[in-house]
């Protein structure tokens, strides 16, 4: 069961890792989720899986690539401590 080969998009193969500016944001969304719903006492333990559930996204469709750097741009107008002060609830 867990001996079958690797899920991979033909394309996922060529496309260039994250940037690392790039998992940073998305984890800072995760910390963000988890403080607002108030159900992970300590977020950094969950980091390196985040990072390979994303790459296993990217594996599996490479649109997620784009959706991350998407999200990364579109959050970084927002200054990060308007974020951690509660102020976009």
């Amino acid at each position: 069961m867990f001996d079958s080969p690797k899920t991979q998009h033909p394309l996922s193969a060529k496309l260039a890792p994250l940037e690392t500016s790039t998992l940073d944001a998305m984890y800072q969304i995760f910390e963000q989720i988890g403080k607002f719903w108030d159900n992970v006492a300590d977020s950094s333990v969950y980091k390196t899986r985040l990072y390979a559930f994303m790459g296993n996204r990217i594996d599996i469709d490479p649109l997620y690539r784009q959706y991350y750097t998407t999200a990364q741009a579109t959050t970084a107008p927002v200054p990060s401590s308007t974020v951690r002060d509660g102020s976009m609830e």
